[in-house]
């Protein structure tokens, strides 16, 4: 099956707008050739493939640290993880409902599957 011009236009539109955020609108489409949008293909995905593999390490080294945290909460009193969560949780002004557990995630850059354990940890 081959890949019509246009679908590669929308592929790379897309996929430049997964790395880098926005859409690329210097390109002068029509005045490339279908290698030269092969090749800018090629380039655009290994740039989101870098750009996810980033924000996955970014995302482990946010979590890594809150596990820390939790660590160092336990090591300073707290009872258990559920009770050195709630600690560190309510150092900060985020308290009040699921909504705020999931701010609380969004803002320190942890999965919100995480927001769960959190807001039961509040409870």
């Amino acid at each position: 099956m081959s890949v019509s011009r246009d679908q590669m236009i929308d592929y790379i539109s897309d996929t430049y707008k997964e790395a880098f955020g926005v859409r690329p609108r210097h390109y002068d489409w029509n005045a490339m050739s279908d290698e030269e949008l092969g090749a800018l293909a090629d380039d655009v995905t290994d740039s989101a493939q870098r750009a996810i593999w980033e924000e996955e390490s970014y995302i482990e080294r946010c979590v890594k640290e809150f596990e820390e945290s939790i660590s160092a909460s336990i090591l300073s009193g707290a009872a258990d993880r559920k009770t050195a969560i709630r600690w560190i949780f309510q150092a900060t002004d985020d308290h009040g409902s699921l909504f705020d557990a999931e701010q609380f995630c969004f803002e320190r850059n942890l999965p919100f599957s995480m927001a769960k354990e959190i807001w039961e940890s509040v409870q």
